[in-house]
């Protein structure tokens, strides 16, 4: 039985409304009065309207909220006024989730109070000071406070330690924060600021959060050891729990799983809650964090870091054709071994040879076995100084061209610029079975011999590349392993692949086999594409209007960073053929060794190597302009611009709310000149994102109504943009929080100085798992609920269908005569099994009946999401669904001259419109290009479109 349920719930839900002080408004309908008492007289309804008792309370305050107009809160725009009168040319781009800024640039002189600094530092972070660095600190700490309402921290000193402190080749200072509450840390946030040679601040960039506000405790309820448990308990469900090799689990310095507490940042939402980070590593693949609520147990997230998938990934080419190499080796008692100790970083004093080299490259043998299963690892011996194995030749030999390429172009002492041992596995297999795959577990570098998709991988030297450069990356930017991060993290590993294997600029063409991958290579930086379609290997994304949202989980490819790397990919190769592989590189490292931060996304990445090409070349160079014009033809936006002014006060201006990315309400006018955060409650949404509650709009357009994710009634009072209100209902319908969707009465007014209200709801609770054909009027304030039961006339006498299950989507046309819903229906044939249908009707409240507001639609076809338009009740847009083909139209009807249009076709204009909205002069409709709609929720770019045309 098809239910619709992704395809005929909103997405995103934009309605177009008029904040009103004062100035005219377009002409509406007529105001029809409504009392909720007619409906139990209204003899269309043969009496079947049914009072009960009202489960809904007063209003009540609910709190204050924090607007951020275009990204900025009032405090925020206060203290950019200042910034920008001492650097009028200052760019600025802000974290659209936390509000902070995650990129500022400018020139900001600062006269410190101190030569001392009041900074907490880690240890390696004071291990790296020299003489004069003090005075940087107390630059940075005068800054971070003299403007820390636009960083949204209450006390920098307190809420940052220093966590690296650097000077680098063109005198520029370059500190490190990682960001703190409490002495507690905060998950994956860092903090950078930039000195120039004269000690003036050019730039600050990296993702932090505001400061916690709502951690009132950091004491953990439940103990370290409990957490652990309960990810154990959880991996162990999917995989084994195993003991690591000795050499491994000593280069990893892991004992077993270890408990932090942290401040974890709610993935999406970013509400923080006190949390255990647990890491567990059952193998020696995987690399699991769990992050358990330190208060309740309850799982929050996990993800597996590892830099592998389940299918070919990351395998490179490998040469095993017999040919010769020179090895650097070790001998000891006549016995040859595979570890090259001839490099600067080898500590002969530290080192115990042969079975704990330090600084050395080592190769050592897995003999086809898991190393998920505890099993012994083996050095790689000869008798007489010739190796046999051509696997051991060639990955020992590529892992020292990598280690050459990195110190001899940029000066890195290894993986972790230490010294530290970089170890390589040869013959690993996955389940006993031959590996297609190859990856970094954080200490080692493993390789498989391949399988159904590859050859032997050991001896590709792009291979031995992209593995390192994991390494690299994870002492580093430490790029989270996670959707944009984690694509950056896995571009990083093939742009500098190709910057050691510089034949072409593609990935495992020399060990992929034809089958599986038939253009002969896996990945191509130049054609992301290779001719193939979406979703068959070796297809990426080349431009941002492709990106494939896939969600956070080992089978959504941790947010698809082996797919999504192909557009920074893309505008990697677009700058390698403008500037030339020698200036790239430089640009890229210096990108990822000094401005990115843990959480960087695509347009930080932009923002990184931008700067680091301007830090090299200029700020008029060509190979700036190669890097801006190479993200531009990617699609990925520079978000540093400068800063707005603030804005006017919005007298009688359009605006169009719209559920964001974290379910909080959005306001934004249809230019986009004005984009407001609102920072109110969820709505209520599905764990999937699928289905949306709908936002609704009285005529005065000072309140947006809205079913949050209590499930009870919310409104936000916007009569104040920079005074924002959040009020909210108690209770439900027949129990608290059961509410599913409503409408709320044109009519309807509100006065937050006295908390007055007056006007009505038309409420829906019913869901597939729970049907309920009913809609329920509510007065405003509650005193009383009327049941009305949804059927539709049929040419028989007194006889009403009862096909509906339940309502959705609802829309009171403005002069509060009329309501069109959307229903599911459910028919039952003979053969005991069900129709089901999307379709709407129209309920005339002062007759009292339904009435099908479409003709009957072909079998497969279903239709919803109705929105009537502003002025014209004989106007109506509304989605229509093929079920066999998945395309999704927008139409409108006009009951008018009797006609249906078609406004958008997906095989005429190349995307869906999902969600229409009509403006309040009917001129212009606004709706969401839902292209992506099936990747995955919250997918979709606002589109105005004019009417009149």
């Amino acid at each position: 039985m098809k239910t619709y349920r992704r395809t005929l719930t909103p997405v995103l839900l934009f309605i177009l409304l008029t904040t009103s002080f004062g100035l005219g408004q377009p002409s509406r309908p007529e105001k029809q009065p409504f009392k909720l008492d007619r409906l139990t007289e209204l003899g269309g309804m043969g009496g079947r309207a049914q009072p009960m008792e009202a489960r809904l309370g007063p209003v009540r305050f609910l709190r204050r909220l924090t607007p951020r107009i275009n990204g900025l809160t009032v405090e925020q725009r206060t203290t950019l006024d200042e910034l920008k009168q001492l650097s009028p040319d200052m760019r600025l781009a802000l974290d659209d989730r936390s509000g902070t800024p995650f990129f500022m640039m400018g020139r900001w002189k600062e006269i410190p109070l101190t030569t001392s600094s009041h900074f907490s530092l880690t240890a390696s972070a004071a291990a790296q000071l020299a003489p004069g660095s003090s005075v940087h600190l107390a630059i940075a700490e005068r800054f971070l406070d003299r403007y820390k309402e636009l960083l949204r921290l209450d006390d920098p000193v307190q809420e940052l330690r220093l966590k690296r402190y650097r000077v680098d080749e063109l005198g520029l200072k370059h500190l490190r924060f990682e960001q703190v509450y409490r002495g507690v840390p905060v998950w994956a946030s860092e903090l950078i600021v930039h000195l120039d040679a004269h000690d003036a601040v050019y730039a600050l960039n990296g993702r932090f959060e505001p400061t916690p506000r709502q951690i009132t405790s950091v004491e953990a309820e439940i103990p370290a050891n409990r957490a652990i448990d309960i990810a154990a308990s959880d991996l162990s469900s999917r995989t084994p729990i195993l003991s690591l090799p000795a050499p491994i689990a000593q280069q990893l310095r892991y004992q077993g799983p270890t408990a932090k507490k942290v401040i974890f940042p709610m993935r999406h939402t970013g509400e923080p809650r006190l949390a255990w980070m647990v890491n567990v590593r059952p193998n020696l693949i995987e690399n699991w964090y769990y992050f358990i609520d330190a208060r309740s147990g309850e799982l929050l997230f996990k993800y597996n870091a590892t830099p592998a998938q389940g299918r070919p990934a990351t395998g490179r080419g490998t040469d095993l054709n017999g040919q010769q190499r020179q090895l650097n080796v070790y001998q000891l008692n006549g016995t040859f071994f595979m570890i090259d100790v001839t490099r600067p970083i080898f500590d002969a004093q530290r080192s115990r040879l042969p079975d704990d080299p330090v600084g050395a490259l080592w190769t050592i043998d897995a003999r086809g076995h898991d190393l998920e299963r505890g099993t012994q690892l083996f050095q790689v011996t000869s008798p007489d100084g010739t190796f046999t194995d051509p696997s051991s030749v060639s990955a020992h030999a590529n892992v020292a061209a990598v280690f050459e390429y990195y110190f001899n172009t940029h000066g890195r002492r290894g993986i972790d610029d230490q010294g530290s041992t970089i170890i390589s596995v040869i013959h690993v297999t996955d389940n006993d079975q031959p590996m297609d795959n190859a990856y970094w577990n954080g200490a080692a570098m493993a390789y498989g011999d391949g399988n159904v998709a590859f050859k032997p991988l050991a001896g590709g030297l792009d291979v031995a590349a992209h593995e390192m450069t994991h390494g690299v990356t994870q002492y580093t930017a430490n790029l989270v392993y996670l959707s944009q991060s984690g694509a950056l993290n896995e571009s990083m590993s093939d742009v500098f692949a190709v910057m050691v294997d510089r034949d072409d600029l593609k990935i495992g063409e020399d060990v992929v086999k034809r089958d599986f991958f038939p253009t002969g290579a896996m990945r191509d930086l130049e054609n992301p594409h290779q001719g193939l379609r979406r979703g068959d290997p070796g297809w990426q994304p080349a431009h941002m209007n492709e990106f494939v949202n896939l969600p956070e989980t080992p089978e959504g490819d941790n947010g698809g960073v082996h797919t999504n790397s192909g557009i920074p990919n893309h505008a990697a190769a677009l700058i390698i053929k403008a500037i030339g592989r020698d200036k790239t590189e430089r640009i890229y490292y210096r990108a990822l060794t000094t401005y990115l931060t843990s959480r960087a996304q695509f347009a930080d990445a932009r923002i990184a190597i931008a700067q680091a090409a301007r830090d090299l070349f200029g700020d008029q160079s060509a190979e700036l302009n190669a890097v801006n014009q190479a993200f531009d033809a990617v699609g990925i936006t520079d978000e540093a611009t400068p800063p707005p002014s603030p804005p006017p006060t919005a007298t009688g201006r359009d605006f169009i709310a719209y559920v964001r990315h974290d379910y909080t309400i959005g306001l934004i006018t249809p230019d986009g000149s004005m984009n407001i955060a609102t920072g109110s409650s969820q709505v209520r949404h599905d764990p999937s994102g699928a289905d949306i509650a709908k936002l609704s709009v009285p005529r005065d357009g000072k309140t947006i109504w809205f079913t949050a994710i209590d499930g009870q009634v919310h409104f936000i009072d916007i009569s104040d943009l920079n005074n924002m209100m959040e009020f909210f209902i108690r209770g439900g319908i027949r129990q608290q929080g059961d509410i599913m969707n409503f409408t709320v009465h044109p009519e309807t007014t509100f006065s937050a100085a006295t908390q007055s209200i007056s006007g009505a709801l038309a409420i829906t609770i019913g869901t597939f798992d729970q049907p309920d054909p009913n809609m329920y009027f509510v007065d405003l304030p509650p005193t009383q609920v009327i049941q009305v039961p949804l059927r539709i006339p049929t040419t028989g006498q007194g006889v009403d269908s009862n096909t509906i299950a339940f309502t959705d989507v609802i829309d009171w046309f403005a002069d509060g005569s009329t309501i069109i819903y959307d229903a599911f229906n459910v028919v039952q044939q003979a053969s005991g099994e069900a129709i089901t249908y999307w379709t709407f009707n129209l309920l005339r409240v002062d007759v009292g009946d339904s009435l099908p507001a479409l003709p009957p639609q072909p079998e497969g076809i279903s239709v919803g999401n109705p929105q009537f338009g502003s002025v014209t009740i004989t106007l109506v847009a509304y989605n229509e669904v093929d079920d066999r083909t998945g395309v999704i139209r927008l139409k409108a009807i006009d009951y008018n001259q009797s006609q249906i249009f078609t406004l958008v076709d997906p095989t005429q204009q190349g995307f869906g419109a999902w969600r229409p909205t009509f403006s309040p002069d009917d001129r212009k409709m606004a709706f969401v290009d839902v292209r992506n709609l099936n990747d995955a929720p919250l997918l979709g770019q606002l589109l105005v479109a004019d009417l009149t045309t």
